[in-house]
């Protein structure tokens, strides 16, 4: 029962003092431009003196310079360890002033916010073990006193909140909205981009941006801009791509259509013909061109034509439709008459002349025979 009894004065001693300064420190975080507020016990802790580790939750100030807020302490109230470690290890355990970094501010605008910090007086600010120095004491016959606490002095270096913002960004192809606080957008682009320069300029000129994606891009592909600090910390910006589907040409129509020695009076929107042909002609030269330069032509039956034959010339678009020009054969037939004609004059010539030999040379030769006898 003694034992328990001791056990619990030990933890009103030194546990739920710790518990409660942590939780005063890390029950709000404010941030804002009224420094009475920092006066507050819940912003600000009074002196902790311990000789072990406690939480201690700070009031800060923070200014901005060349668009960067610096945090220093408003008060000096701070952990104080009993055991002479002037320099104790110290660690920002919660950061209320983490959001200013991410708005922009104006120059020498302050704000205030509020940290919680973990103090270790058993180890030196390096994290090394604190070893208390030795001092040689002299027996007197006089009481001891206590020598008076005097209150550590402790050079705080200011904390600079790091800032991974982009202060612009422009492309080569497309636009944004853009904002430093927003950290997605989508851009619609025309199917004939392929690639896209990046301008990304960081806010702090010490970070470094990478850009990929921006390249061969596609429908639902994404560009992303990294910026990075030289402290690690990131912010990534993406560009969500949205391609225009490509519309193909439907134009399966003929510009021109020429018979070397034929006349057809052409039109683009006749797509029959009838064209007379003389007889033994066996192919014709044809001359076409397309209204639309990515169509194509195909020319089929112009070889032995014949009455009645039919040459056909496909016209395919580039979206793949099809369109027909036709032109039917029609062959001229020389006429009989003519031929007839000929061979009766040739007939006839034929028997003139023969009779004219009979005459002349065969019966006068017979009668002359006859007399002389």
């Amino acid at each position: 029962m003694k034992k328990n009894i001791v056990i619990l004065c030990l933890i009103n001693i030194f546990i739920f003092p710790l518990i409660a300064n942590a939780a005063s420190a890390n029950s709000e975080v404010y941030v804002g431009n009224n420094k009475n507020l920092c006066t507050n016990s819940k912003y600000q802790d009074s002196n902790i003196f311990t000789s072990k580790s406690a939480y201690f939750g700070k009031c800060m100030e923070a200014v901005c310079k060349s668009n960067h807020y610096i945090v220093t302490e408003l008060k000096k109230d701070t952990v104080q360890c009993t055991n002479g470690n002037k320099q104790p290890y110290r660690e920002v355990k919660k950061n209320g002033c983490y959001d200013l970094q991410r708005s922009p501010c104006n120059e020498n605008e302050i704000k205030y916010c509020s940290m919680l910090f973990y103090y270790d007086c058993s180890k030196n600010n390096d994290g090394s073990d604190f070893a208390p120095a030795t001092t040689t004491t002299t027996t007197t016959t006089q009481p001891k006193t206590e020598a008076p606490y005097t209150e550590p002095t402790t050079s705080h270096q200011p904390v600079t909140i790091i800032n991974t913002k982009l202060k612009s960004l422009t492309l080569s192809s497309g636009s944004i909205s853009f904002n430093s606080d927003v950290y997605e957008y989508n851009l619609n682009l025309e199917s004939s981009v392929n690639n896209i320069t990046v301008n990304a300029i960081p806010i702090d000129s010490n970070n470094s941006v990478n850009v990929t994606g921006n390249q061969n891009v596609k429908n639902n592909s994404v560009i992303i801009i990294t910026v990075t600090a030289q402290t690690g910390d990131k912010s990534v910006y993406k560009i969500n791509i949205k391609k225009q589907e490509e519309k193909l040409s439907s134009n399966k129509r003929l510009r021109s259509l020429t018979i070397k020695d034929y006349n057809i009076n052409f039109s683009p929107n006749i797509n029959e013909y009838n064209l007379k042909i003389k007889e033994g002609i066996d192919k014709l030269d044809i001359e076409y061109t397309t209204e639309d330069d990515l169509a194509s032509v195909s020319i089929s039956g112009n070889k032995e034509l014949k009455h009645g034959s039919k040459i056909v010339l496909s016209v395919t678009a580039q979206d793949g439709s099809v369109g027909y020009y036709n032109i039917n054969i029609l062959v001229k037939k020389s006429s009989k008459i003519i031929q007839i004609l000929f061979i009766l004059i040739l007939i006839l010539a034929i028997g003139a002349g023969g009779y004219y030999v009979y005459i002349k040379f065969i019966k006068n030769r017979g009668g002359e025979k006859y007399e002389y006898e």
